[in-house]
């Protein structure tokens, strides 16, 4: 026969599985940004970001209880970022925006930097990022430079 639980217990139960959910962020988040975030140390405003050779390395990582931060590299005059998602259990979601002749471009490529699914057959899309082939792959070349993402 089943025993009854009483409220304490659950309550009790449900403060033990918040508690734990809490630590398993923590742990998880702290030990996969661990890399970037010495790559990219703390300026004097808090924030996980540096300025060199004329490129702005910036890493946020998960808010709480979140598992998805970002990584990002852009040229210091804004015209195009690389934004890297780490997944959680290996791999990269990458994203590139281009400012281009007064329009903007946000666009999501693989890692051999192709635009992904609906992309792919937008014209304007292409030519934008064809003209600027260069700027995306040496974004790319310095994201993996700067942080190791190899593995």
């Amino acid at each position: 026969m089943l025993k009854k639980i009483s409220y304490k217990k659950w309550i009790l139960i449900i403060i033990g599985i918040f508690l734990i959910w809490n630590l398993v962020w923590w742990v998880t988040t702290t030990v996969k940004y661990q890399k970037y975030v010495e790559a990219v140390p703390k300026d004097t405003t808090g924030l996980n970001i540096t300025q060199e050779d004329g490129y702005t390395y910036f890493v946020k990582k998960p808010g709480y209880l979140r598992f998805i931060g970002n990584l990002s590299v852009s040229t210091n005059n804004k015209s195009a970022s690389l934004i890297i998602w780490p997944k959680m259990i290996g791999g990269y979601k990458y994203g590139i925006r281009i400012q281009d002749d007064k329009q903007a471009y946000e666009v999501y490529l693989d890692k051999n930097m192709n635009p992904t699914n609906k992309f792919q057959k937008d014209k304007s899309i292409q030519n934008a990022l064809e003209k600027n082939k260069a700027v995306i792959k040496t974004l790319f070349n310095k994201t993996e430079s700067k942080f190791d993402l190899s593995n």
